[in-house]
C-alpha cells in the first residue's frame, strides 16, 4: 500500500519534478546560447534561434514530467480533483481540457497505469 500524503505535499514534489527541470532546461539553454553568442562562439544571429530552443525543451520537459507526477500524486493524495484544482492554480498543470494538456507526452504504459489508479480510486469509494 502506497502512502498517503498531503496536497501541499503533493505540490511541492511537483514543484522538484516538473517546474525546476523546466526553468532549468529552458533558461539553462537561453542562457547558454546568449553566453555562446557574446564570446563569439557562435554567431550572434543564433542567439534567438537559443532563446526559441530553450522554450521548446522546457516545454518537452515539462510535457514529459507532468504525467510522471500526475501518476505519483494520485496514488498518494486522496483527493484528485483538489489536487488538480490547486495545481491548476499553482500554475504547474492545465485544466483537464485545455488545448495545451494535448501537449503532455503519455506513453501507453503511463496511461495504463493512470486507469489502474482511477478504477482503484473508484473502487474504493
Amino acid at each position: 500500500m502506497t502512502e498517503k500524503i498531503s496536497i501541499d505535499s503533493a505540490l511541492k514534489k511537483a514543484q522538484n519534478m516538473i517546474t525546476i527541470p523546466s526553468m532549468v532546461a529552458m533558461f539553462g539553454i537561453i542562457i547558454l546560447s546568449y553566453l555562446l553568442g557574446n564570446n563569439g562562439v557562435i554567431p550572434k544571429g543564433f542567439v534567438p534561434l537559443g532563446f526559441l530552443l530553450g522554450i521548446i525543451l522546457g516545454w518537452i520537459v515539462w510535457s514529459y514530467q507532468v504525467p510522471k507526477w500526475k501518476i505519483w500524486a494520485y496514488k498518494r493524495v486522496e483527493d484528485i480533483n483538489e489536487l488538480k484544482r490547486q495545481a491548476v492554480e499553482s500554475k504547474i498543470i492545465w485544466k483537464d481540457n485545455s488545448l495545451l494538456t494535448k501537449t503532455e507526452i503519455w506513453p501507453q504504459s503511463r496511461k495504463d497505469e493512470l486507469n489502474k489508479i482511477m478504477t482503484d480510486k473508484i473502487n474504493n469509494y
